[in-house]
């Protein structure tokens, strides 16, 4: 009897169209709720968050001030000592490039002594020695290797 009434009776669009606007009603009821429910929880535990940090940070807050002035000692020390520092380290490199520049000197002149001493300024026994030639050309690289890692730094 049910169905025979179902299936004999019309719907209008009208009621249709209200039918399914009041569904519609009801979901966004349904949602608002959720979503409201939802906004609620994370209301409650942001408080909860902000009353637990609520003593640390004021306590950061009151010891602003002094970390500040801690900050401004260590940077006025920093402003005179670093000059200073500056000033003992440019000594020491002046100090550095004279020792650097001596040790070249002292390369380049022994390389020209022990040149002169093995090259031979004439023939020996009336047959040029090629061995004399290759010890002063081992030498002079030497020197010459020796003059390129100490030699004489230009003073500014």
């Amino acid at each position: 009897m049910f169905g025979t009434y179902v299936l004999n009776s019309s719907v209008s669009a009208d009621e249709l169209i209200k039918i399914l606007l009041g569904l519609a009603g009801v979901t966004a009821l349904v949602f608002l709720a959720i979503v409201l429910a939802r906004v609620a929880g994370l209301l409650k535990s942001l408080s909860t968050t902000m009353k637990a940090s609520e003593e640390p940070l004021a306590a950061s807050l009151k010891q602003l001030p002094s970390i500040t002035e801690n900050v401004s000692k260590l940077v006025a020390e920093a402003t005179e000592t670093v000059p200073h520092m500056l000033h003992d380290a440019e000594k020491m490199t002046g100090s550095v490039s004279g020792v650097v520049s001596s040790v070249g000197d002292a390369a380049s002149s022994m390389a020209g002594a022990v040149s002169g001493f093995v090259k031979p300024k004439k023939k020996v026994f009336g047959v040029k020695s090629d061995t004399f030639e290759s010890a002063a050309d081992a030498v002079a690289v030497v020197a010459s290797i020796l003059i390129s890692l100490f030699g004489k730094k230009k003073k500014k």
